[in-house]
């Protein structure tokens, strides 16, 4: 009888086992490795992340250079209304119901989000790609980059020479959203010319509107000695203009010189550099009204208004690239407003770490 046994194969069977088995765990180890490696980095990368906004992570260092940017205009809002000498009694008391410390922090918290937002719809119109924090500070150094090449070359650069960061900020956000906007009007052209119109009507008296022009009488008294008379002749012109009659008769009875003004879009520079005092109040008289007694250094006037003319226009066609450019920053802002809110915000622990440092209760 004869055995028909392969020893060889049976142990290379083995061994064939052995190694599947033991390469099968080093493959684990890795894998668990690289796990948690990544989960690691995920703890330190969570960790600097004050809050989210849609899933975009607003960091600590960009939350506190926004409320840096804030500190100063903050404290120049409270600062008239207390006179709390110490810098930190001042941020952590309340004045007139509202403390500080906390208006700046809420103050930061709202303009990150609007910050991102607007990075999101800069990301949605392709005008940027990378929204993170460190995607900024490489744009911030290439900026920076790009202006000292052009120095060494002589070349025209504006602005500074080189950002801070702070200010490179506002400059970043002021050029996405800026770009976002020119990308609308590129992409989302179908806006009839109604409503182009629509709008310029809506605007034209604060954007396209002519200044006034006047004729004015301006009576001058010299210093020291000339207010007493300054107050008589007051009190004849007032009279005078209730009865109805003539201020430029009245002044040739009493004998009292004046000049002549005109004011009008050439001439309005010139005055708002050498007589700004008497252009602020003239701007506000009306046809036939008399001014109060104005002061300068060297005088006293009085100023009558002859005659008001209102500015014209700028017409439609002159001004259409403005208002489409206006319209479609009015589209951005309503945008704009709709995503922020619809954003979920999520906040990590960070940001109440960030409440406690900061002693807000």
């Amino acid at each position: 009888m004869k055995f028909n046994i392969k020893w060889g194969d049976d142990i290379f069977t083995k061994n064939k086992m052995i190694f599947i088995i033991i390469l099968s765990f080093i493959i684990v180890v890795i894998i668990a490795s690289i796990i948690f490696v990544l989960y690691q980095k995920h703890l330190s990368d969570t960790k600097d992340i004050v809050f989210t906004v849609d899933s975009y992570p607003v960091s600590k260092q960009e939350f506190e250079m926004v409320l840096e940017d804030n500190k100063a205009m903050i404290y120049s809002d409270f600062r008239p209304k207390s006179s709390i000498s110490n810098a930190n009694d001042f941020w952590h008391t309340a004045i007139d119901g509202e403390i500080p410390v906390e208006v700046l922090f809420n103050t930061a918290v709202n303009e990150c989000i609007r910050y991102k937002t607007e990075q999101i719809l800069a990301k949605k119109y392709k005008i940027i790609e990378d929204i993170s924090y460190n995607g900024f500070l490489k744009s911030f150094k290439a900026e920076n980059q790009d202006r000292r090449d052009k120095l060494s070359k002589n070349q025209p650069i504006y602005g500074p020479q080189q950002y801070g960061v702070n200010e490179y900020f506002n400059y970043y956000i002021i050029e996405i959203r800026n770009k976002t906007q020119s990308q609308m009007q590129i992409l989302e052209p179908n806006v009839g010319m109604e409503e182009y119109k629509k709008l310029y009507e809506q605007i034209k008296d604060k954007n396209f509107k002519k200044s006034d022009s006047y004729k004015l009488i301006d009576i001058r008294f010299s210093k020291p000695d000339g207010y007493a008379k300054a107050q008589q002749v007051y009190t004849d012109l007032k009279s005078q203009i209730n009865k109805g009659l003539s201020v430029e008769s009245k002044l040739k009875e009493i004998n009292v010189k004046y000049e002549l003004l005109d004011l009008n879009e050439n001439t309005m520079r010139s005055y708002s550099l050498n007589n700004s005092f008497v252009l602020e109040k003239a701007v506000k008289l009306n046809q036939n009204s008399l001014s109060e007694i104005l002061e300068s250094e060297t005088r006293y006037d009085i100023l009558y208004c002859l005659e008001r003319k209102s500015g014209e226009y700028l017409d439609f066609d002159t001004v259409l690239d403005v208002v489409k450019s206006r319209y479609y920053q009015s589209i951005y802002d309503e945008m704009l407003s709709n995503y922020i809110n619809k954003q979920k915000i999520q906040k990590n622990e960070l940001f109440f770490e960030l409440i406690k440092n900061y002693g807000i209760s």
